[in-house]
C-alpha cells in the first residue's frame, strides 16, 4: 500500500481517485493545503498540509492542546505504583508496553492518557500538545494491524505491539509522551521536526518545540496516545471529535505551576 500510495500518477488519474476518496470518504478538501504542481502521488495527498490559519491552538499556559484531528477513544487517569497503566475500550495495558522501557511513567504518583484515532478521512500531521524540549524520541518495530472499530475488535491490543514511534517532551507543564501508532498499511511514520535525529536511545540533548508545532505526519491511517504527569480534567469525552489545537486537557489553576520539578 505505501509503495502505490508513492507512485507518480497522471493528473487526471490521480485528480479522479482524489475527489473519489473525498466523496466516499467526506474529506474536507477545501482544507487541504494543495501545492502549485498539485500533489503528484496519492500519498502527499493523504498526508496534505492545512491551509494556515484552519485550527486554533489553545494557549491557555495550563492547558494540553490536541496534537492531531480525530476521534476520541478514551480518556483516563493512569494507574500509577507498581507497572503503570491505562485502558481502551475496558481493557488494561502497561505503559512499559506502549513505550517499550520504564521512565519517568513509571515513579509518578499521578497522570493521564487520552487516546485519539485517525480515521483515513482524517488530517494526518501530528504537532507538540506542549512548550518544552524533545528529550527523547525512539522507533519501535512491530505489527501493523487495522486499529479501526473492526481491527479494535479483532486485535485490541494493537496499540501497544503496532509499529510506533515516541516522543518524550519536557516543558512547562511536566512531562509528555506523544506516542504515534502506525497501522494496517503504515510502514512509514515520518518525523518532520527539525533537528531531530535518532541516535542510539533518542536526540542528544533537547530539540526545542511549542505547542502546536508539527513534530511528524502519518502516511496512512493511525492512533496518537498522549500521556501527561500530574492532575489534569480532560476537555474531552471519549467518542467525542477533536481538531488538533483544542484543549486536550488542563491543569488544575492551583497545580500549574507545581508539576513537573519533582523529576529529572
Amino acid at each position: 500500500m505505501g509503495r502505490v500510495a508513492r507512485l507518480p500518477l497522471p493528473p487526471t488519474v490521480l485528480d479522479a481517485a482524489v475527489r473519489g476518496y473525498c466523496r466516499v470518504l467526506d474529506v474536507h478538501l477545501d482544507e487541504a493545503s494543495v501545492p502549485g504542481e498539485g500533489f503528484g502521488t496519492f500519498g502527499r495527498f493523504f498526508a496534505r498540509s492545512l491551509k494556515p490559519g484552519l485550527r486554533v491552538v489553545d494557549r491557555n499556559p495550563g492547558a494540553l492542546a490536541s496534537p492531531c484531528d480525530g476521534l476520541v477513544r478514551t480518556t483516563g487517569s493512569l494507574k500509577t505504583g507498581g507497572t503503570p497503566g491505562f485502558e481502551v475500550k475496558g481493557r488494561s495495558y502497561s505503559v512499559v508496553e506502549l513505550t517499550g522501557r520504564r521512565g519517568w511513567w513509571s515513579e509518578i504518583d499521578a497522570g493521564g492518557y487520552a487516546v485519539i484515532y485517525l480515521s483515513p478521512a482524517d488530517y494526518h500531521r501530528v504537532h507538540s500538545p506542549s512548550d518544552g524540549s524533545v528529550v527523547g524520541a525512539w522507533h519501535l518495530d512491530g505489527t501493523c494491524l487495522p486499529v479501526n472499530r473492526l481491527g479494535q475488535l479483532l486485535a485490541p491490543w494493537s496499540v501497544v505491539t503496532n509499529e510506533r514511534i515516541v516522543f518524550d517532551i519536557d516543558g512547562p507543564l511536566g512531562r509528555v509522551v506523544l506516542v504515534m501508532v502506525g497501522a494496517l498499511g503504515v510502514r512509514a511514520i515520518e518525523v518532520t521536526l527539525p533537528g531531530l535525529r535518532f541516535e542510539g536511545e533518542g536526540p542528544r540533548g533537547g530539540v526545542p518545540i511549542e505547542r502546536g508545532q508539527e513534530i511528524a505526519v502519518f502516511n496512512l491511517g493511525s492512533t496518537v496516545v498522549v500521556l501527561w504527569e500530574g492532575q489534569m480534567d480532560p476537555g474531552v469525552e471519549p467518542g467525542q471529535r477533536i481538531r488538533f489545537g483544542q484543549s486536550l486537557a488542563a491543569r488544575r489553576p492551583c497545580e500549574s505551576n507545581d508539576v513537573g520539578h519533582g523529576i529529572r
